[in-house]
Formats: C-alpha cells, structure tokens, sequence
C-alpha cells in the first residue's frame, strides 16, 4: 500500500520535436440532451448550442458542421434551457456567456474567450479568487451600449446581483440588488418608456421592474399566481419584448398550484400569462382550444422563445400528456406550437413523430424515429431579427428551421440514417473505448453509452447502428475479439449507464446486464449461452448483472476461447469454453470489496490482472480500490496496488510485448465537484511488474497509455479544475505537456492507429469520439521535470 510520496518540481529545457495536433469528430453526432441554443441576429449562420455532460459547440455554417472550442475557457457553463449566449446588438463580433466558473466575453464571434473579471467576484475560503458568471446578461436594442448583467445569489450574497454597462461589456458597476423574494433570475429584457429604458426581470418567484437603471425594484407581478407559501416557484418561463411601434407583448409560464414541493408536471398545470403594458398588469393568455384534447389533459406548457423585436410571435413548448400517440392537427403533447397574434390563435410547427401524420423534419439521421414518438424541446432560441429563424434542442438532437417551424433540418449529426450513419456533428455520447478489429483494421467499434452496437466497415467514414437481440443494449463497455474467428465479437453490456462515475458508485451489484456474442461481426447480438436466466445464477452461470469489462486471453485455444468478465459487486468471472460456463474467481480479493471494473492481462497471457475500485459502505466510509495480479488463471490474487488517499481507481494499463514489467495506474478525484477544484487522484507507473511505484501524475487522471511504437511517449486523460483535458509525455512520463487545443475536458480513453504511427483516436465522457493527427517541427522547449520517490508494493 503506498505510504510516503515526495514531490519536487523543476524547470529544464530540451531540443525536442515541438508538436501540434489537429481534432476532428470521430464518432456520432447526436444521442444526448443538447441546451441553451443561441444564434446571431447579425449572421444566420453562427450557432451556438451547449450539453448537459459540459460540451460547448459552435457552428458557422447554420449547423452543417460544428467544433468544440477548447475548454480552458467554456467549462461549467450555467445548466439551462436557453437565454445562456447574449449576443451584442451592434457589434456583430461581440458575444457574452455565463459559466460556474465565470463571465466570459469574445470579440471574435466565439473563436477565442476571455474571462472578464468585476466586483461580481468572491473571494473562498482559502482566499482563492471564485470567479462567478452571470445567469442572464442583455444589452439594449436601442441604445447597445447599455447593458445589464444578472447573477444568482450565492451563499456570500443572498440575493441576486445586478450589474449594469454603458460601454458595450468592456467595464460594469453595481446596481441595486433584486429583492430577497425574487429568487433565481429566468430572463431579462429592455423596454422602451417615458421616462427611458426599462429593465424587465422575471425570476422564479415574479417580475420585477425598474424605471431607473437599476436603482429600484418594484414587483411587476399583478394578476400572475403567486409563488406557494413552502417556496415553490411560480414562473418557469419568460419571453417577449417591443416592437417598431413600442407596442409590447410579454409572455410567462407559470403553475396554477405552488402548493406542491416542486412546481412541475406532476405538481400543477402550467399555463401561459400575457402582459400588454409592460408587465405592469398581467392576464392568461387565450388558447383558442390549445391543450384542450382529451389526450392532451395532464400536458402543459414548457419552453418559450420570442424574438423581442417581433413580439406578437411567439413560440412554446408542449410537455407531457401521451408520447406515444399519433399526432392529429388539433392535438399534439411533447411539441412547439407557434402563435402569431400573441396568442390568439396557434398552430403545431414541431412535428417530429416519424410514423405520424405531417412530419416536418427535411432531412435525416440515426436518431429518426428511434423511440416511436415525440420529444419536446429541452432548449430553444429564436433569432432576435428574424421571427421565423429558430434553433431547437431535444434530449437527443439538435434542430434549425428558417421558415417559422415550416419544416426543420436536424443539424446534431450529417444526413444519415440508422444503418449509415456518417462520422461527425455534435458529439455529446460517452464513449468508453474505440476499437480496431485486430484481423479487419477497417472495422471500427465504439462502446458508447445509451446507444450500444455501433460497428464501421469503412475505417470510421460511416457508422451502422446493430444493438439488435442485446437485452442491455444501452450501454456497452468493453468488446472482446476472436482473432481466429473474426466475426465473433462479445461485448461487456448493462441497462445502466456512467459506470463508475461519482452518481452510480452505490449501485454496484444491483445494476442488471450480462455478457453479449455476436457471430456476424456486430450486426446481430445474443446473451452467451452461460447467462442466468433469472435474478439468480446457478452454479457455472454468470449472473444478470453488468459488465463493465471483457477480456480474451490470447494464449486460449480457438477451440476453448478464455474469456474474462468484470462484474463489479461480485467479482471476477472466466469462462474456458467461450461463454458456455463461467467460474467465480475471486481469492486473494479483499473480501469486502469485489468492484471488480478491470480485467486484462499482458500480451502473452501469462499474467492477469483484475482492478477493483472504490466501495461505499455507509455512514460517509469507503472502501480503496485495488490492483491485483494472478500467475495462474486467477485462482489465486496478489495485490500489487492500493492507496486509501486516491481509493476511486479507474483504469489499469497492462505491459506490452515491448515493456512486459511496465504497469500503469490511474484514479480519479473522489467528489464530483463543479464550483471549486477537484483533489485528488492521479497516475502510478512501475517498471518491476508491480513490485515499487512511483507516482508520474498528480492530477486526477482516468487513464494512461503508451504509444505501442514508442513507450516513451505517454497519454493521460486528466479531469483536474484548470489543468483538465489531454496530456502527453515524451519521457515515460517525467514531464507532460497538455495538449492546449483538445476539443473537451473529460477524455476518458486513448486508441492507437495500427496503420498510422501520427493518429490517435481518443473517447469521452460525454463527447464521444475525436481523431488527433500530430505533426512535429524542432524546437527548444521548456519543460518541468517531476520527481517522484520509489515506493514499496504491499
């Protein structure tokens, strides 16, 4: 167990090959929920759009093509549907957003971001600098100098903050805070008055106003529900503005029963306000028969977007009611609907539904009509100049329609369908590992999760989607291959996703799975024959529960193929006639701890090794993860490898034919923390088989990997806060470079190109799969040499 480790850092300088890299979008675009969509009311073309597992995406062609700016800057961005990218209303260069992490500003249309610092900024604990962005900040259409900037409250400031601008962002004071009651920040706009600007705020608890640039507040809430006496929120939504003649339509959704805990769909209707006098006085909107359908009775409203300059326009979401009914013109739950009279009148512009009347989505791509019924928008934004340009995101996709919702293209992913699918788009999957056939390079494999099966038959250029006859096909971890037969594959399945992150640690051995074959190289899949066929395994079976990682042991005759599962809660499982049977082999674990993740074994098969990670067992206690190695087909366990500092172990790194005594060992940070640096984890190599190790990363690190044709030159995937995403090593890991232009910052697992020694192909957790090229010129570098103390194996 390591005991002691001294650290000493140092800078040097070597002529070495300067490297740079170019990326590109390797995997599958689309299968994962996109939000706070933003476009440019100066060029159609420039989209921007957000995910919930933290990728940033940019387009400047209308969505035909995207690129993930590096996240050094964009990380954290704010969780939310929409009203995230401000645009500026003058200068088309200028766009502002809101992160966790802080307000950023780009003067070339998100190329490139800076973090603008102000007096919004804390000071932590430990007397660190926490910087904060806004929730909303929008700028005057008439006069786009003035702008304003609102930020939540934070437990330093409870309530929210509100900064104002008179010189387009470049510099901001404080104006007066909003009212204790007001809550959360939804949405803001200018209005034009009397007396000058006024600034419209709704937040989760009303709308508040002020007439003198942010001097006073004044509830502006008057015929609106209000919020539920245990705190549930009253409004949800807010949109509008004024138009050339300064005539004004506001539009809230709000719930008629704050009684509840939550307000929600479970907890009350929720229903469209309409304000005509600024929302000084406000009144429900009519619906003319909207929602009024007898399968539309537990739906209500969701979402809403307006471009402020055509306010009598309006759009709005549909959420619940039946998803799996047939749309018919007057009814249509979990859809966008268009009103062009502030409400009067409406009509369905969101009919997504493959298989039912009036589809309106032009073009095509794996995603069509995968479920069998509808989403509504999870995220949606209308050009602030043009009422008819709308970018809408879904749980899955990404979608644009230039014709008021006429007819829509998807922008998530190129023109492709289910069974060819090309690479690219917006990847937001996580993507456990990338395969090479070992026989067949050109055949490509992707264990993804949600979406498992996907198989290339043209070295990546095209994707078939094949989870068919896998009862666990949302998520596959791990592939194996029969190098002898080399269309039987077997894959390592579960119905749970994210194994092992922070959120799923506490259902090891509960997750239901099993190991899968297929015989035709993935187009088709069957639990192997040993697979219990109920809640309990009888003795040789292997019990319904996932597989986070499959091995097959190269030594094994093509008779007898070994296989190797890892069922994390039970252990290490073999079978010695491929798949057939299977025996627990488990001694020599620590017995309170068999999260088995990892099973693989060096080149030759000679030696196994199993990695468990880490186990809670109550009361805020865990159990560390370990390393073990076994001589003899696992019938007996050696520990080689266990830190109680760094217990949440991720990946081991076997030897290879080149190095058969190197090992590597990785870990990540225990907390999944967003607002303050992550601590914690890091990397571990030994040259001796396990006997000492010494620590070459102390960050928190996924994974290590050697180059197969250099095992100098090292990988690591590394999520720590501010030094988060790709690095590489030329020296075995003394010192490491990050990798600055890397598209994201949780890299999870590195493939090499058998056919090209400059390409690598690396997966994430939550932008699927990216392809880096590198190229070299000499040059004098610095570089800081790391020194790291041996430590004793236990």
């Amino acid at each position: 167990m390591v005991a002691a480790l001294a650290i000493s850092v140092s800078p040097a300088s070597a002529a070495v090959p300067a490297e740079t890299w170019s990326w590109e979008a390797a995997g599958i675009g689309g299968g994962g929920r996109f939000m706070s969509p933003g476009l440019s009311p100066h060029d159609p073309g420039l989209l921007f759009s957000a995910s919930d597992m933290g990728g940033v995406y940019r387009s400047a062609d209308g969505g035909a093509s995207w690129h993930m700016p590096p996240q050094a800057a964009l990380r954290k961005l704010h969780y939310q549907p929409h009203h995230l990218w401000t645009f500026h209303p003058a200068d088309p260069q200028l766009v502002f957003v809101g992160a966790a992490a802080g307000f950023y500003r780009s003067d070339d249309t998100g190329r490139t971001w800076t973090l603008q610092t102000g007096p919004w900024d804390e000071t932590g604990a430990n007397g660190a600098a926490l910087h904060r962005g806004p929730r909303v900040t929008t700028f005057d259409p008439r006069a786009p100098a003035t702008g304003a900037a609102f930020f939540n409250a934070t437990p330093q400031h409870r309530r929210a903050r509100v900064f104002l601008s008179a010189d387009s962002g470049r510099t901001w004071r404080e104006a007066a805070a909003l009212p204790a009651a007001a809550g959360a920040v939804i949405n803001a706009l200018w209005l034009p008055s009397a007396v000058g600007p006024a600034l419209v705020v709704a937040t989760q608890t009303g709308v508040w106003r002020s007439d003198d640039a942010g001097s006073t507040w004044t509830a502006a809430s008057a015929g609106l529900p209000a919020p539920g006496k245990d705190g549930a929120p009253a409004l949800l939504d807010f949109a509008g503005g004024a138009g050339e003649d300064d005539a004004t339509f506001l539009y809230a959704v709000a719930t008629t029963d704050t009684t509840a805990t939550r307000a929600g769909k479970k907890d009350g209707r929720r229903w469209l306000w309409l304000s005509t006098d600024a929302s000084r006085t406000w009144r429900a909107a009519p619906r003319n028969g909207l929602l009024a359908g007898s399968r539309a009775a537990d739906a209500s409203f969701g979402l809403l977007a307006a471009s402020p300059a055509y306010p009598k326009i309006i759009y709005a979401s549909i959420e619940g009611g039946d998803p799996r009914h047939r749309e018919s013109p007057g009814e249509a739950p979990r859809a966008l609907y268009r009103s062009d009279d502030a409400g009067e009148n409406w009509r369905c512009v969101w009919r997504h539904d493959a298989d039912a009347p009036g589809y309106n989505i032009a073009n095509s791509s794996w995603l069509r009509g995968q479920w069998g019924w509808t989403f509504a928008p999870a995220g949606m934004e209308v050009n602030p100049r043009d009422p008819d340009h709308v970018f809408a995101t879904t749980i899955t996709s990404a979608l644009v329609t230039r014709d008021g919702g006429n007819t829509w293209r998807q922008v998530h992913a190129p023109d492709g369908e289910k069974n060819r699918q090309p690479a690219g788009g917006m990847m937001v999957t996580s993507a456990w590992r990338y395969y090479f056939h070992p026989v067949y390079p050109e055949r490509r494999y992707v264990a993804l999760t949600d979406f498992g099966g996907w198989r290339s038959a043209d070295s990546g250029a095209t994707w078939r989607y094949r989870p068919d006859g896998n009862p666990w096909h949302n998520n596959t971890y791990a592939l194996a291959f029969d190098p002898d037969r080399p269309d039987r594959v077997w894959g390592a399945s579960s119905v749970t996703h994210d194994i092992p992150m922070w959120g799923y640690q506490t259902g090891f051995g509960q997750d239901i799975g099993g190991v899968v074959v297929s015989t035709d190289a993935g187009e088709n899949w069957a639990p192997v024959a040993g697979m219990a066929s109920g809640s309990s395994a009888a003795k040789g079976e292997l019990p319904r529960k996932a597989v986070t990682d499959i091995w097959l042991d190269p030594s094994s005759p093509a008779s007898a193929r070994r296989l190797w599962a890892a069922v994390p809660g039970f252990g290490a499982y073999v079978s010695e006639d491929a798949g057939k049977t299977w025996q627990l082999r488990n001694t020599g674990f620590a017995f309170d701890n068999l999260n088995v993740l990892r099973i693989t074994g060096d080149a030759r098969g000679r030696r196994l090794y199993a990695l468990t990670t880490v186990r809670h067992v109550g009361g805020g206690r865990v159990l560390p993860g370990a390393l073990y190695a076994s001589d003899d087909q696992g019938r007996h366990w050696q520990k080689l490898f266990s830190d109680p500092a760094n217990p949440f172990l991720t990946q081991v790194t076997p030897p290879d034919a080149g190095r058969p005594d190197t090992l590597y060992v990785s870990a990540l940070h225990m907390k999944d923390v967003f607002d303050e640096p992550a601590t914690g984890g890091g990397a571990w190599k030994s040259d001796d088989a396990g006997g000492t190790w010494t620590r070459i990363r102390d960050h928190s690190t996924y994974a290590v990997a050697a180059d197969p044709r250099d095992p100098q030159r090292l990988y690591a995937s590394s999520w720590q806060d501010r030094g988060d995403g790709l690095h590489t090593s030329r020296n075995g890991g003394a010192t490491w470079t990050r990798i600055g232009n890397y598209p994201f910052w949780r890299p999870l697992t590195m493939t090499f190109d058998p056919r090209d020694p400059h390409t690598i192909y690396v997966t994430n957790f939550g932008a699927g799969v990216w392809r880096g090229t590198r190229s070299e010129k000499v040059s004098v570098a610095p570089a800081v040499v790391t020194t790291a103390t041996a430590l004793s194996s236990p």
